[in-house]
């Protein structure tokens, strides 16, 4: 509910600071006194722009109310915004200039425009020939007709939501899974092809090197050939021999004199290295007997370097890529059981969230009869006898692209005025008049649940009178047990049934013209009734009339 409203400087209000009561308040006033004014400034509080023509030059228009947020929904909803509550009320104040310039704060925290509306857009409702925005909003009638149902049916609706999210995670997990196993299978044919190539060179870990020794060595054969010949030689000919005698000449001196016995040991380190150097030249003399074939070598070293080039640039990498496209290919031969138990679970919350679904397509069915009856019976008592009203359901397929968090069923509402005309969407065939009578008629059915609301009605009373007037009066103080209702209103039937009764005066001298707001009580209240009911105050057959209405409304007698 909207506990207070200061509107400052906006048209011809200068200023006025009003609590408002929280249950049937009406406004009303002559006309062209500023009861549009006072509408535009609850449009702010809805995130709308003000009418440049109602900001002053000179200075800024300011509209501030604080909001009753101690339901728990409410509650949730600041929490979440992270707004900042006194005494379970949130302080809204937007600041208006020629320039367009517009201050907006929350709780005293400045924020976007855009954040009042989503905070205010499902707590005000304004009914009237302009105000038909929250009817085309998503879901609006879908959410209306979940609200008449029992706890069982919200309930219900509150766990298809759950399973819903639930079954999009685990499909979309799968979804996922299987991407990848497809990714990875399109993937298999290259490890294949990888496997295969690594598998017929066969290679070995430092293969790339030896061969190119090989391959180097000959290259160079005639050379190594000789020069081992040359060694062979000399480690069997003269100098081997000179060798081993001097050997014996050293040895057979002093072995007590250390010079000698240094000698000794040179020599015969000289004569050991010598004798190796024959000894590993007639090995290698021996391995280059059989010359290999060059080009069957280059042959397998360009297969070599084509696995480095492919797979490398290390053998090390060759072997390791090897192994990890064999381990790969296992795993997708077999994915394991994860995707098994996956798929099981969804199943079986997909078999869960068709029943729920079925179910809340049942009763909402049944609820969308009722509704439909009772609606268009009590359009009837608000003078629109022909008129008629249709909660019409479309169902599609469960599970399908059209299955959403809401359920299978998308929900609109439909009206004639006249049986004779065609069935349309209430927001364009409703007029402005029509449009509210309707809306009221559509509150008043759906009023048996407390909601943290405000509900706001212009031009409800065009085109009634007499007895159609005071149902509507009844309606609406029916209604306001449990929201806050604002009615403004040019019948007094109506009026007088209001637990709160502001009036909006335009009063004018030589130099300006002000409007302002004020309470009315006790006989200034008998006196606004009598002039709505005849035109002007003090008529003894109004106020009569007037205080005929009071005793109506309070259920006695004055």
């Amino acid at each position: 509910m909207i506990r207070n409203l200061r509107v400052k400087n906006l048209g011809l209000i200068q200023e006025f600071n009003i609590e408002l009561n929280n249950r049937f308040v009406v406004l009303t006033g002559e006309t062209g006194a500023g009861k549009t004014m006072l509408l535009s400034a609850i449009d702010a509080l809805l995130g709308k722009k003000l009418l440049s023509s109602l900001i002053d030059e000179q200075s800024q228009a300011l509209v501030e109310a604080e909001l009753d947020f101690s339901g728990a929904d409410l509650q949730a909803k600041a929490k979440d915004f992270e707004l900042d509550l006194e005494d379970d009320g949130l302080l809204i104040s937007r600041s208006f200039s020629k320039d367009s310039k517009t201050r907006n704060y929350l709780g005293g925290r400045s924020v976007p425009a855009g954040l009042i509306s989503e905070i205010t857009g499902d707590l005000i409702f304004i009914h009237g020939q302009k105000d038909q925005m929250h009817l085309t909003k998503p879901n609006f009638a879908l959410e209306a007709v979940d609200r008449f149902g029992d706890s069982e049916h919200l309930e219900l609706v509150d766990s298809h939501r759950q399973m819903y999210k639930q079954w999009r995670k685990q499909k979309g997990t799968l979804e996922e899974i299987d991407a990848d196993l497809e990714s990875k299978m399109q993937e298999k044919e290259k490890l294949q092809q990888l496997i295969t190539d690594i598998q017929e060179v066969n290679p070995d870990i430092n293969e790339d090197e030896l061969l190119k020794n090989k391959i180097d060595n000959l290259q160079n054969i005639e050379k190594i050939q000789s020069a081992l010949s040359l060694a062979i030689n000399l480690s069997e000919g003269q100098l081997s021999t000179q060798l081993n005698e001097l050997q014996r000449a050293i040895s057979g001196l002093n072995q007590n004199d250390p010079e000698f016995i240094l000698l000794n040991e040179k020599v015969s380190e000289l004569l050991e290295n010598f004798r190796g150097i024959g000894s590993s030249a007639v090995l290698l003399s021996e391995r280059f007997e059989e010359v290999e074939d060059i080009n069957a070598l280059e042959d397998r070293r360009s297969k070599i370097n084509r696995l480095l080039k492919l797979y490398g640039p290390t053998m090390e990498d060759v072997l390791g890529n090897l192994e990890n496209a064999q381990l790969t290919i296992a795993k997708l031969n077999d994915p394991g059981s994860y995707r098994d138990e996956l798929l099981r679970s969804l199943r079986e919350t997909e078999s869960n969230l068709i029943k729920i679904a079925e179910r809340i397509s049942k009763n909402r069915i049944n609820i969308s009869e009722k509704i439909s009856e009772s609606v268009t019976k009590e359009l009837a008592s608000l003078m629109l006898p022909e008129a008629e009203f249709i909660v019409f359901m479309q169902s599609t397929p469960t599970l399908s692209s059209e299955h959403k968090e809401t359920g299978v069923e998308t929900i609109d509402f439909l009206f004639r005025s006249n049986r004779k005309l065609k069935l349309g969407p209430v927001a364009k065939i409703a007029s402005g008049g029509e449009l509210s009578r309707l809306m009221l008629a559509i509150e008043v059915v759906m009023s048996k649940t407390k909601i943290d609301r405000v509900m706001i009605f212009d031009e409800i009373d065009a085109g009634v009178g007499g007895k159609a007037a005071i149902e509507i009066a009844k309606r609406l103080k029916s209604l306001s047990s449990t929201t806050q209702v604002i009615v403004v209103t040019h019948l007094a039937q109506v009026a007088a049934f209001a637990d709160q009764h502001l009036v909006i005066e335009k009063k004018s001298d030589k130099s300006s013209v002000i409007t302002s707001v004020k309470v009315v009580e006790g006989e200034a209240r008998r006196l606004e009734l009598s002039r709505m009911l005849a035109g002007l105050e003090g008529s003894k057959s109004a106020l009569q009339h007037a205080d005929e209405l009071l005793a109506l409304a309070s259920g006695g007698s004055r």
